[in-house]
């Protein structure tokens, strides 16, 4: 995306969970062609169960170069 843009959202639910979401991305510098973007997930829950709980968390990176009209490389990880 060429413009910042960023976005939140958390979520309460049943059983004491919580959802969080974040997306940020930019340009890192236009000049040179350099975009980015991350995303990030993270659940923290209980459940009717007892001992029983889902914590999960996930991170995904992403940056873009776009080297000239017609030739782009991106590299993307994820974190879990």
């Amino acid at each position: 995306r060429e413009d910042h843009h960023a976005e939140v959202m958390i979520r309460r639910a049943s059983f004491n969970s919580t959802d969080g979401i974040a997306d940020i991305t930019g340009p890192l510098s236009r000049k040179l062609g350099l975009f980015y973007r991350a995303n990030f997930y993270g659940r923290k829950a209980e459940s009717f169960r007892d001992l029983a709980w889902n914590d999960n968390w996930l991170f995904n990176p992403s940056l873009t170069w776009r080297i000239r009209p017609g030739t782009t490389l991106s590299a993307d990880a994820e974190f879990d």
